[in-house]
């Protein structure tokens, strides 16, 4: 299987004892729009999806941009599960299988890089009628044009503001999920050193290390879990949450401030605070945090004759198993009420 160039190569003499080893070939022709329909079809099954979520339109467009090659489709497709994904719409419709087009095949870039340029000289232009508009027409009619050329997010060039006092844009709010990815890592590890920086630790990796090993250099315990949002709470320290894209990716976000309906994540420059079921719509319940073994001798299950009787007592109060065992729940509990220096969620600052 390769693209009709390789075979016409293949054909060389030069490569005929290469080719003489090739024990079998298929060349595999552009789809019909019934073809794509079904490949698309089955690779939302594959990736356990088992709704179209393309509409008929989007497919259409989809398979014309394309030219029914499966590996433009496959581009093409995921491009467009993306931009669905940052408008939070459930469906890819024909205008994001479009705009999808167009970026992979390059020309979305160019046509971003020109925007703004389009709407200074736009901008300037309408500025050499200020005598006939008036300032406050003037300012109406270029707000409204730097809303119709630039694309989200961007904002005017200091040329296009310069020649006129005119209204500020104002871009729109970044959607959730996008602000979202903003605060997310594709990689563990730093999430998880930025966890560690919130106790107080240094990330200083030795060979082989991960950084739970750190934290046990540091006196500090993992805790891997699958949980809620009121296990979070009730733990009140960082955690890291292991986040999954539509499209099957992992990303870790660090919680380091949790409300009643908002979590605080660690974001860069500045921390993103969205609501809880904007984050729960991309996580499973797992998540790691740290917690410090507190010292027993300076809290109320300190050693002694009726230890267990305060063991059971303890864990009773606060809805654990009553075995008056000093297992890990209990002694997670107990680190939360203990005295002495800890990041808190509670306590944070948004």
């Amino acid at each position: 299987i390769g693209q009709p160039e390789l075979a016409d190569l293949m054909e060389r003499p030069a490569l005929r004892q290469l080719a003489q080893r090739i024990t079998a070939r298929y060349h595999l022709r552009p789809f019909t729009f019934r073809e794509t329909q079904a490949y698309v079809r089955h690779r939302l099954q594959i990736a356990g999806q088992r709704q179209m979520i393309f509409t008929p339109v989007a497919l259409r467009v989809i398979h014309r941009r394309s030219g029914g090659v499966a590996r433009l489709i496959n581009n093409i497709c995921d491009r467009a599960l993306l931009g669905a994904f940052g408008r939070t719409k459930r469906r890819v419709t024909a205008g994001t299988a479009r705009q999808a087009a167009l970026e992979v095949s390059g020309s979305a870039g160019i046509r971003r890089w020109l925007q703004p340029a389009a709407a200074a000289v736009l901008v300037a232009a309408v500025v050499m009628t200020a005598g006939a508009l008036g300032t406050s027409r003037l300012g109406y009619v270029t707000t409204w044009w730097m809303h119709r050329l630039l694309p989200s997010g961007v904002a005017p060039s200091n040329a296009a503001i310069a020649v006129a006092p005119v209204a500020a844009v104002v871009a729109p709010p970044r959607p959730s999920p996008i602000r979202l990815l903003d605060a997310t890592t594709a990689d563990r590890e730093a999430a998880l050193a930025s966890l560690l920086t919130r106790w107080g630790v240094e990330f200083q990796r030795r060979p082989g290390e991960g950084s739970c090993e750190i934290a046990r250099r540091a006196g500090l315990r993992c805790l891997v879990r699958s949980g809620t949002w009121n296990l979070i709470r009730r733990l009140d320290v960082p955690a890291v949450l292991t986040l999954t894209t539509p499209t099957g990716e992992r990303h870790y976000a660090t919680v380091t401030a949790l409300g009643a309906d908002t979590v605080t994540l660690d974001g860069a420059p500045h921390p993103v605070t969205l609501p809880l079921n904007e984050v729960e719509r991309f996580w499973d319940g797992a998540f790691v945090a740290l917690w410090r073994t507190p010292d027993l001798a300076a809290t109320e299950l300190k050693a002694g004759d009726d230890q267990r009787r305060r063991v059971v007592a303890f864990q009773r109060a606060n809805g654990l198993k009553a075995d008056g065992v000093l297992g890990e729940e209990t002694l997670l509990r107990l680190a939360t009420t203990a005295a002495g220096a800890r990041p808190s969620l509670s306590k944070a600052t948004p």
